[in-house]
């Protein structure tokens, strides 16, 4: 009898263990998991905070045009059943979402009314923040800094210390025009952005970049050059090695980490258009060190092909970086020197260059080195030179917009007893920050005015808030105050028939 007792004892402990076992299993994130997100919709990205019991993601209804933002949490051992965070989500879309380790900030991307305004005067994609609070998240506010223009910006990625942001911005939709920018935190506001050079230097079109968690490395998805599909990539800044750690025939746009060995995916393989999965592939710290890439599908090791420096020809490979420069052809001139005399140009030419394309310099055997200029009337100026033992190499030059010399100033307007900022004027109050930060001897004066409507002591005041809302919010994006002079004028008297809305009005002048 007391063998039966222990047989059923043990039986039942068995059941318990495999029982408990499973509840914990399913509260992590695994494929049981996805099953409970992916949809007859699309689910295009995800992110957690750092235990895992708390994610978002986003996800396109079948019964709707915009993307969502969803929640799950893990608690009492169950996760509970998906849910839109409607504190967050608005009429647009909400895509791209980034939970912050502490899972008390969520940064995402919107194209919502209150966005800066692209071509067409639409809204563009702007990264909104939200605070999780006692009583739930706080209602999104468009983040301050020089982070969102009339551009696309999106995919956020936040550093742990929260001292760093990464975020794509993407020019009117074209993949192409797609750039990593870098900003810091300084004082509650977003500054000092810098372009990610390395995706123009390997011709990758990013669309989402993160800091690996666990490694010392870059993950990051995108299109390579020439490519239709975007694929996920590991990059390591410490030897400069890139690796393809997940692609095939299917689009993969986003990722999110969940330990050292797998990450969750979003890709079109599902029968229903995007879906999340879970890929145990990830890169070792040898595998970066080396000189080979992996296949994600197959784990097979392919030979990278052999640079330029070992095949040589007839041609310089020049890789233009366009970044900084907002044309879609720059037009360059070519000096030749020759050999013998290094001092003589033995010929010069212009070529076009489109953004799609390299260059490629043809080169002879009397040729020394060559210079290469802008021709283009509208690219700062610059002289490249390379020479004949470095022929063989790539050459890497950055195109930047020429600095206009001066700067078209024009007044901006505000509604009936407001100083508030008008949306529409927000991308020329961002030329005006750009051109003080290229021109820092630059002084501006700022005059406020109002209608004829009211006391002179009311117009007084609110041409002056007016004149001070607009240096705040330039000083917000990084203009040192003392640069700055307001002056409410009251107001505004002009010989001019002016309507009562030309007349609430800031207007601009530089300092002598």
């Amino acid at each position: 009898m007391n063998v039966v007792f222990r047989k059923i004892n043990t039986a039942l402990f068995i059941c318990l263990f495999f029982f408990c076992a499973e509840i914990f299993i399913y509260g992590n994130i695994n494929e049981k998991l996805l099953q409970l997100i992916n949809s007859d919709g699309e689910e295009t990205a995800f992110t957690k905070n750092s235990d895992g019991s708390f994610i978002v993601f986003s996800r396109k209804s079948t019964d709707s045009d915009n993307s969502d933002l969803y929640y799950m949490e893990f608690k009492n051992n169950q996760w509970s059943k998906p849910s839109p965070l409607k504190e967050v989500n608005s009429v647009a879309q909400e895509i791209t979402p980034f939970l912050s380790s502490d899972g008390k900030t969520l940064l995402f991307a919107s194209n919502r009314p209150e966005s800066l305004k692209g071509s067409g005067n639409q809204p563009s994609f702007d990264i909104y923040m939200s605070e999780k609070t006692s009583s739930g998240w706080s209602a999104p506010v468009r983040i301050f800094g020089a982070i969102n223009s009339s551009h696309d910006e999106f995919s956020p990625f936040l550093q742990k210390d929260k001292k760093e942001l990464i975020f794509i911005r993407r020019a009117e939709g074209n993949k192409e025009r797609a750039s990593a920018i870098k900003v810091k935190n300084k004082n509650d506001s977003w500054e000092e952005a810098e372009t990610v050079t390395f995706f123009s230097k390997e011709k990758i079109f990013p669309y989402m970049v993160a800091r690996s968690a666990f490694s010392e490395t870059y993950i990051f998805s995108g299109y390579k050059y020439g490519a239709s599909k975007r694929q996920i990539f590991a990059f390591s800044p410490a030897n400069k090695k890139l690796s393809l750690i997940y692609g095939d025939d299917e689009d993969c746009i986003s990722f999110c980490e969940i330990d050292k060995d797998r990450f969750v995916f979003s890709s079109n393989k599902g029968q229903s258009g995007y879906d999340l999965f879970i890929q145990e592939i990830t890169p070792s710290k040898e595998e970066l060190s080396s000189d080979i890439i992996y296949d994600g599908n197959k784990k097979s090791k392919v030979k990278k092909k052999k640079s330029l420096s070992q095949q040589r020809n007839d041609s310089v490979r020049l890789t233009l970086l366009w970044d900084l420069y907002e044309g879609d052809s720059v037009k360059l001139k070519i000096l030749y020197f020759a050999k013998k005399k290094s001092d003589k140009i033995v010929k010069s030419e212009e070529i076009v260059s489109f953004k799609t394309q390299d260059v490629k310099i043809k080169v002879t055997e009397d040729i020394s080195r060559f210079i290469v200029m802008p021709a283009s009337s509208d690219v700062e100026e610059f002289a490249y030179e390379v020479r004949s033992p470095l022929f063989d190499r790539i050459h890497t030059i950055e195109l930047k917009n020429k600095r206009a010399e001066n700067f078209e100033l024009h007044s901006i307007y505000f509604n009936f007893n407001s100083s508030d900022i008008l949306i529409q004027d927000i991308p020329y109050l961002h030329k005006l920050i750009t051109y003080l930060r290229d021109n820092p001897d630059k002084k501006l004066i700022i005059e406020g005015y109002a209608d004829t409507v009211g006391t002179v002591s009311g117009n007084l005041a609110i041409s002056q808030r007016r004149a001070d809302a607009v240096r705040d919010y330039l000083c917000k994006h990084g203009i040192n105050s003392d640069r700055i002079k307001t002056e409410g004028k009251g107001t505004a008297v002009s010989s001019d028939i002016e309507t009562n809305q030309n007349q609430r009005r800031v207007d601009f002048s530089f300092e002598d």
